[in-house]
């Protein structure tokens, strides 16, 4: 909601808004993407600590800044997730899944609160 507002009030006058785009080059040094215009040399932010290559195809919140067009990250998938929980997927489908339970699941393979291992 912030980056919504703030965005709108800063860049109403020069016509720069959010929206979504296509990532069409990914490495460590170059993110480009494609939304109503194809932007280059765009900065990725994520929560602190997790750093990611969006791989191409991904879509992805593109938004103005200061210094140039910014992407604060990738459409979620929510589809196999609780309300509550969190999930992190890799592009060849390892993952690890915070359950409300307290337990951990890593690609399939379930750790219980107090050390218990059971397969999903």
């Amino acid at each position: 909601m912030w980056l919504s507002k703030n965005s709108i009030r800063t860049n109403v006058a020069s016509g720069d808004k959010a929206e979504s785009a296509f990532v069409t080059i990914s490495s460590a040094e170059q993110l480009e993407m494609n939304g109503s215009t194809n932007s280059r040399n765009i900065k990725a932010f994520s929560p602190y600590g997790y750093s990611y290559i969006a791989p191409n195809g991904e879509e992805a919140l593109l938004l103005p800044s200061s210094f140039g067009k910014a992407t604060v990250g990738t459409r979620m998938n929510t589809k196999a997730i609780k309300n509550g929980e969190i999930r992190i997927t890799n592009k060849s489908g390892a993952y690890i899944l915070l359950k409300n339970d307290g337990s951990v699941e890593i690609n399939g393979t379930v750790f219980k609160k107090g050390g218990a291992l059971n397969d999903a």
